[in-house]
């Protein structure tokens, strides 16, 4: 376990497993079953905002050998998101759809350990 000082910086040993911060990520990563389909309300909600509100132009079409779907929702340590893939110029990106206060707080939980646009914000402030 890391000896806690206050300053997060230097608390977070990401190489020990044993720091406690390393549960809440795995354990915001996690995924239950059902927690992704369309039988979950907030996955059903975020799919319905993606699909109203992202129009993809070159979407990336179903692979049926690998039963893989282009879109769909995802689950990472920020939670839930709507996601679809793009082709362009022969590379695949993918497009995220969340819900913002989920992240806000899901960021302020992590104290912004994780690089994300809040960050990126604070940094070019600060040049």
């Amino acid at each position: 376990m890391t000896t806690k000082t206050g300053n997060w910086r230097s608390d977070f040993n990401w190489m020990d497993k044993d720091d406690v911060q390393l549960d809440v990520l795995k354990n915001n990563s996690m995924i239950e079953e059902g927690e992704l389909g369309p039988g979950n309300a907030e996955a059903s909600e975020l799919m319905g905002a993606f699909i109203d509100s992202v129009e993809l132009k070159n979407e990336k079409p179903y692979d049926m050998e690998e039963d893989v779907f282009s879109s769909g929702i995802g689950k990472d340590i920020f939670g839930k998101y709507a996601f679809g893939e793009v082709e362009h110029k022969g590379k695949t990106y993918q497009v995220h759809l969340r819900e913002k206060q989920s992240y806000d707080t899901a960021t302020a939980i992590a104290q912004n350990r994780i690089i994300g646009p809040k960050v990126i914000r604070m940094k070019k402030g600060m040049n």
